[in-house]
């Protein structure tokens, strides 16, 4: 809450730095969650062959420990106003020093709960149990949200439809001329290299001549 109030108040912020953390946060509970339900609740895929020591374990307590409780470190004045962790955020978003309205104040807290709740709540539709109509939204979502269907209609389909129109154009036709050419030589200069020292001889013979022919018109 108190870092999309800051990014709400600060002059530094405004309201689509609120949008966008707000976004953030729906997403945070939507894939903390899910780790959640997949791992208490959903059902064992790999066999535990062993338990983790303490160089797993102790950074997982670390992360748990501050995870319930460093929120409390930094709380609203109506929860507290513990201000032990105020100075990170306020480097990155000042603080606001103008009137602030206490009603504008509760209804952004509400909002940040209302995010986060959403995220649990698409966790529990897509992950856990879903509810009737839940399985069709799973099912859009281990589609990727519609983005590939998106992509092909507004890419990929265009493309090949203007490559398909395109097949026989002036540049292909460039293109295949240049590439029979390069065929018919290599064809061309194959069939000198028949191995026959005699012919390689007259060849260089015949050429000297030629050279020294031009040569003598030219002076």
């Amino acid at each position: 809450e108190q870092i999309l109030q800051g990014a709400w108040f600060s002059p530094q912020g405004g309201p689509w730095w609120w949008v966008a953390g707000w976004i953030g946060a729906l997403l945070t509970g939507l894939y903390i969650f899910r780790l959640i339900f997949l791992v208490f609740a959903g059902h064992q895929r790999i066999p535990v062959t062993r338990r983790p020591g303490w160089r797993q374990t102790l950074p997982l307590a670390v992360l748990g420990i501050f995870s319930m409780l460093g929120g409390l470190l930094w709380t609203p004045p109506e929860l507290g106003g513990v201000t032990l962790l105020p100075r990170l955020l306020t480097e990155a978003l000042p603080a606001f020093s103008g009137h602030v309205a206490p009603a504008t104040v509760d209804l952004l807290t509400l909002l940040a709960v209302a995010a986060a709740l959403a995220g649990i709540f698409l966790a529990y539709q897509l992950f856990l149990h879903p509810l009737r109509g839940g399985t069709k939204l799973a099912a859009w979502a281990a589609e990727g949200w519609g983005f590939d269907r998106l992509y092909e209609w507004l890419w990929l389909r265009p493309y090949l439809r203007l490559s398909a129109a395109g097949r026989r154009d002036v540049l292909d036709a460039a293109f295949e001329g240049l590439a029979r050419f390069s065929r018919a030589a290599h064809d061309f200069f194959s069939a000198l290299q028949n191995g026959q020292v005699r012919r390689y001889a007259a060849g260089v013979a015949l050429g000297a001549l030629l050279l020294v022919s031009v040569m003598v018109l030219l002076l």
